[in-house]
């Protein structure tokens, strides 16, 4: 375990190479390493202190009453001098703990967009209105059926105004309007739910991975709420479905920097000029499965916040994988063979997103499963990568790591059975965390995917 902590090379069998330096640079140990180092950094000061501490309390409980008057008499006598460089000593390295220590970000509370009755479109009217399109063959007709069925929607999803119009009018105004719509419902609901004054927010973050008009979603926002003019305010685009976690991650780092601060993240898609009018089924996977919504979120470094919030913000975890071709382009929008504008969606999509959650858990398990213990994603996370007899010995240990993020108690002995849901009798004797009911509660207004490592 010292060896792979240390971020050696993976072992080759090619004799010819033995003398040859490994590539540290496509090692994916050297993050644990760089992680380990940040977790020395970060706990230095405990690591220097508690051995001091404990030192001096050996030594001291070695001595009699009649040494401590001696050592007091002799050596401890107070002097003015001595008394204010230890005051101001203490009081410098006091600051120095304090001011050094990341700042606490809590989320406060959020809201999700509900778009009005008239814009619901159940899966009927979907194929309805793809059908009155005039665009898509039979044979595409019943594979996008195939895929809506598949997909998990239910009846009571929405779709753009000028999307369910015949014939279809996509246009920049519409998509505006849209836009409008979403982010402007989600963040009226917000700020009547925690009483915020707009003028009192610091910090903007909007995401929308494929409508990025002149001037930004951010700026729209800052100018129908006028918002004051030092807010710092960042537009993401192009960043898919992970967008909505990067923007958390910013403004969380943003709030350390900006003290006694609030932050909106507005996360959101457009569909008004994002859907396929062609016949390429790698692009028309994303006209089955995206609908129109959004959310506001509202993050603070206040202490005053610390009460009303829903959660602490303690870990954020980031994992890039597009240096890898094949990551790079599950996800692509391009023209097809008729320059119609679309996504599209590779077959490699759902092995690539393995790849990253696999990441991202070894990296976050130590850290957040205690319960279950480290050592096995520890040791999945030193491996060779292409090694399967070893990923086969411990994808046991990444499963516990996987079900103790879920269930924050580890294994949850016959009460955790998929489709089950705690009972009062269940919360009362401990077999769910209190710390685990506002997931619960949210649980039960939206659809959640429980997502597993098979």
């Amino acid at each position: 375990m010292g060896d792979t902590a240390a971020g050696t090379g993976p072992k080759t069998e090619n004799s010819g190479n033995n003398n040859k330096l490994p590539n540290f640079l496509l090692s994916v140990r050297l993050k644990y390493v760089k992680l380990g180092y940040h977790y020395l950094i970060s706990n230095a000061m405990y690591l220097l202190l508690v051995p001091l501490l404990a030192a001096v309390s050996a030594h001291l409980s070695t001595l009699s009453v009649d040494d401590l008057v001696h050592l007091w008499r002799q050596h401890l006598k107070f002097e003015l001098v001595t008394v204010a460089v230890c005051s101001a000593l203490a009081v410098c390295l006091g600051t120095l703990y304090f001011s050094t220590r990341p700042r606490k970000v809590y989320l406060v509370d959020f809201a999700c967009y509900k778009p009005p009755p008239e814009v619901m479109c159940p899966k009927q009217l979907f194929m309805d209105r793809s059908k009155q399109a005039d665009v898509f063959t039979e044979e595409n007709l019943s594979f996008q059926k195939k895929i809506l069925e598949r997909s998990g929607l239910g009846e009571k999803t929405y779709f753009p105004e000028a999307l369910l119009r015949l014939p279809p009018s996509p246009s920049m105004a519409e998509a505006r309007k849209e836009a409008e719509m979403v982010m402007f419902g989600a963040i009226d609901e917000l700020l009547a739910k925690t009483g915020v004054n707009a003028k009192d927010i610091g910090i903007l973050v909007v995401n929308c991975s494929l409508f990025n008009p002149t001037p930004s979603l951010s700026a729209m926002i800052v100018n129908h709420y006028k918002l004051r003019g030092n807010i710092q305010s960042y537009n993401l685009g192009g960043m898919g479905c992970s967008a909505g976690l990067i923007s958390i991650h910013l403004a969380k780092q943003l709030l350390q920097v900006h003290p006694n601060s609030y932050a909106l993240v507005v996360s959101m898609e457009n569909i008004t000029l994002n859907w396929y009018f062609g016949n390429n089924r790698s692009m028309l996977v994303s006209n089955c499965i995206f609908r129109m919504g959004g959310a506001a979120i509202l993050l603070s470094n206040r202490s005053s916040d610390r009460r009303r919030s829903k959660y602490q913000l303690v870990h954020t975890v980031r994992t890039h994988k597009g240096a890898d071709d094949r990551s790079y382009s599950c996800v692509f929008q391009e023209e097809d063979e008729k320059r119609e504008v679309g996504v599209a969606l590779s077959k490699d999509l759902m092995a690539v997103a393995g790849e990253a959650l696999k990441t991202n858990i070894t990296t976050l398990g130590p850290a957040r499963a205690p319960d279950v213990g480290a050592a096995p994603v520890l040791r999945h996370a030193g491996r060779p990568e292409g090694d399967e007899a070893e990923d086969q010995a411990v994808h046991p240990g990444l499963q516990d790591g996987v079900r103790a993020l879920l269930h924050p108690r580890g294994r949850e002995s016959g009460a955790g059975r998929a489709g089950e849901e705690p009972g009062p009798e269940r919360v009362a004797h401990g077999a769910v965390p209190n710390d685990t009911l506002p997931v619960r509660e949210h649980v039960q207004q939206f659809v959640v995917v429980r997502a597993g490592l098979r």
